[in-house]
């Protein structure tokens, strides 16, 4: 196993055992979680400040929060970022085209060709 202990990861998923799974599965890969933020002002907050490397982002907060504003943050900034969704992925395309986009749930198999 490579070990990427410099890159960090911030993971925003409102599912805690989502969240929670995605965390186990980066951690074994060897890279450092930030979060997971499971609330939309903790993730805004780790995307305007955090030292990241790339973002794993849940499209649909719930409560009708889309992490829009978080991932227009980490694009002005410069990092790379991915939507993980139970959505169908054109709904996501509309606003976000050329974003990777996962399924959940999410799988080691798809990270490993997304991370960095």
């Amino acid at each position: 196993m490579t070990f990427h202990s410099c890159t960090r990861i911030l993971i925003v998923e409102d599912d805690a055992i989502t969240a929670s799974m995605m965390e186990a599965i980066i951690e074994d890969l060897g890279y450092q979680v930030v979060g997971p933020s499971t609330q939309f002002e903790a993730a805004l907050a780790a995307a305007r400040s955090d030292d990241l490397d790339f973002a794993l982002l849940d499209f649909n907060l719930g409560h009708g929060q889309d992490v829009g504003p978080i991932a227009k943050i980490l694009a002005g900034r410069g990092v790379p970022f991915a939507f993980t969704t139970g959505l169908p992925p054109a709904v996501i395309r509309e606003a976000f085209e050329h974003t990777p986009i996962i399924s959940k749930p999410v799988v080691e198999e798809e990270l490993l060709d997304l991370l960095p």
